[in-house]
């Protein structure tokens, strides 16, 4: 019994550790305070400002039977999105606020409106592609809420909009796998 209340416990940590390294994966370069050339890795970047880390976490899941391995999954791709949600609404499109690409620079205002409102998309239905059940939507749809209410409470911004966008993709997104993971299963 104590072994069973220690695996769950660890599962637990590992998810909140999980989750916390997700939400804060694409403001990675600012953990590095100018370490990093800003040439290479700046704010913004197309790199941590994207779908990558949710489709790595989905290609890392995608094939597994047990749930704990697909929570991983599930919050990873979810904390990507939440995040992704509130940059979606800056200030104002500018400077620090746009996409930036590696050695390339900064991106225009409709680019980075583009890539980050795809990349949110592309990270909730790669979480949407490893539901396997009912019980999988209601997990998900929880990490959603419980990501969203700790990340609203970080950001100095109204959530409002980035609520009501989350709520939008997650709906239409929610719709949209249906297909692919019933072709998914016959495979």
């Amino acid at each position: 019994m104590q072994n069973n209340t220690l695996k769950l416990l660890i599962a637990l940590v590992l998810l909140l550790l999980c989750a916390e390294i997700s939400l804060a994966f694409p403001d990675l370069d600012q953990k590095f305070n100018g370490e990093i050339p800003s040439k290479v890795l700046s704010h913004r970047s197309i790199l941590t400002h994207s779908f990558l880390l949710p489709l790595l976490a989905y290609w890392a899941t995608f094939w597994r039977k047990q749930l704990l391995p697909r929570l991983y999954g599930f919050v990873i791709g979810s904390a990507t999105a939440v995040h992704l949600s509130f940059d979606l609404f800056p200030r104002k499109w500018v400077g620090q606020s746009l996409i930036h690409i590696p050695l390339l620079g900064r991106t225009s205002p409709e680019f980075s409106k583009l890539w980050i409102g795809l990349s949110l998309i592309i990270s909730l239905y790669a979480v949407f592609l490893c539901i396997r059940n009912s019980t999988d939507v209601v997990i998900v749809l929880v990490c959603l809420v419980l990501l969203f209410g700790f990340y609203a409470i970080t950001e100095d911004q109204r959530a409002i909009y980035p609520a009501l966008t989350l709520s939008a993709t997650t709906t239409a997104t929610l719709i949209l796998p249906s297909d692919a993971r019933a072709t998914r299963r016959r495979f």
